[in-house]
């Protein structure tokens, strides 16, 4: 289940997403757009996984169902007026990527298959991450894992 957060200056968001783990929101009303700033608290400390400017009609949406299935990894997913955008995390905070906390699956997904993602995102082992996509023409496209370790995808 989705949340729609709406509000008038600055508003804070916390999610438990494992035991001793949560994701804290913090959302700064910018005028013509919104700072967001995603901080993975723990058991031994909290670090900020994500920091970005977006749009009024941006956000970022944490599901219920956002734990891998061996609790390495989670996914945010980034909402547009046109799009949704899976984010994956290492649950410890650990880059996932050159200098970024996290994977911008959807990116990496458009750019090796000219497709987007299209919803239905859930995890269906340790690293992998499946999702349905739409192809030209909002036509509904095959199913798509995505393999977190090898930043490869596999086609259902």
């Amino acid at each position: 289940m989705l949340a729609t957060l709406t509000f008038t200056n600055n508003l804070t968001v916390s999610k438990t997403i494992s035991s001793g783990q949560k994701i804290s929101q913090d959302i700064i009303d910018k005028g013509n757009n919104h700072l967001i700033t995603l901080t993975l608290l723990t058991d031994t400390g909290k670090k900020v996984i994500y920091s970005e400017s977006l749009g009024k009609s941006e956000g970022i949406l944490i599901p219920d169902d956002n734990w891998s299935t061996d609790g390495s990894y989670f996914y945010v997913i980034l909402s547009g007026p046109d799009e949704i955008d899976p984010l994956a995390f290492n649950s410890e905070g650990q880059r996932l990527s050159g200098n970024k906390d996290y994977l911008d699956v959807g990116k990496l997904f458009y750019d090796q298959t000219g497709l987007v993602v299209g919803g239905n995102i859930k995890w269906v082992a340790g690293d992998k991450l499946q999702f349905s996509s739409i192809g030209g023409n909002f036509q509904s496209g095959p199913i798509y894992i995505f393999d977190v370790t090898n930043k490869s995808f596999i086609k259902q």
